[in-house]
């Protein structure tokens, strides 16, 4: 068996039970346009791909290694963030060449305990691609966590201009959805019950100047009904705006 025949072969007794019952794990070794999941996808060298539910026809042809995964690395792979069809890399080039030079080895050979040799093989490859995921999901985490943090600093500034959540989920790409749960992770409070802090606290220093209106601050924090102002500054201090703004002028004297 050539190099070149050795690429593509997957280590199974019956190739389509093997994947619909469990799944496959295709590693690539030739940059390229490939076939993954019916879709032209672009891959490098070291690109990997978790292909489950899936017959042989179904499975790109090219310079690549495909490996038999069973269910327990699949469910493993989930733990990691690694979904199937979606391309993936393996961050420790070296190791990555050293593990794919042995399973070629093994594929040219028929030695005793060739198929365990390759599951092993297999599963170093798995710890690498788990370990490159995590990896990569902590540097995302802090990217994400970054434009968080900078897109409060500007609501905090103009709590009067709070953009829609959809614009602001936009601005930091994530979903709506998400865009809630994350927020509150961060900060430890709802996006909505902290808008409505940046705005309380933005109608205190405007009333605290007693330059303004309680109308004209509700306008200022960006309420269009003062009397819907005036009730969520109630519930949120507990006096109404007008209470507030003569309390803090007799502080001032």
């Amino acid at each position: 068996m050539t190099s070149k025949e050795a690429f593509g072969r997957v280590f199974s007794s019956d190739l389509s039970t093997q994947i619909k019952e469990s799944g496959v794990l295709t590693v690539f070794l030739e940059p390229g346009e490939r076939v993954v999941k019916k879709k032209k996808r672009s891959v490098k060298r070291g690109d990997c791909v978790i292909l489950t539910g899936y017959t042989v026809k179904d499975l790109t042809d090219g310079f690549q290694i495909t490996l038999p995964l069973d269910a327990s690395r699949l469910e493993e792979a989930g733990k990691y963030t690694l979904k199937p069809g979606a391309l993936c890399r393996i961050a420790d080039g070296a190791r990555f060449e050293e593990i794919v030079a042995r399973i070629l080895e093994e594929v040219r050979t028929d030695l005793p305990l060739r198929d365990e040799m390759i599951a092993r093989k297999t599963d170093e490859l798995l710890i690498l691609l788990f370990r490159s995921a995590q990896e990569q999901k902590g540097r995302g985490d802090k990217r994400q966590y970054q434009r968080f943090l900078e897109l409060r600093k500007e609501l905090a500034q103009k709590p009067e201009q709070l953009p829609s959540v959809a614009e602001m989920a936009a601005r930091v790409y994530v979903s709506v959805s998400r865009f809630h749960s994350v927020y509150k992770s961060i900060f430890g409070i709802s996006p909505k019950k902290d808008f409505l802090s940046l705005r309380v606290g933005r109608a205190k220093e405007l009333l605290s100047s007693r330059r303004y209106s309680v109308a004209e601050v509700a306008k200022m924090t960006g309420y269009t009904n003062t009397f819907h102002f005036i009730r969520q500054f109630k519930d949120a201090t507990g006096v109404t705006p007008g209470k507030f703004a003569k309390s803090a002028g007799s502080a001032d004297n």
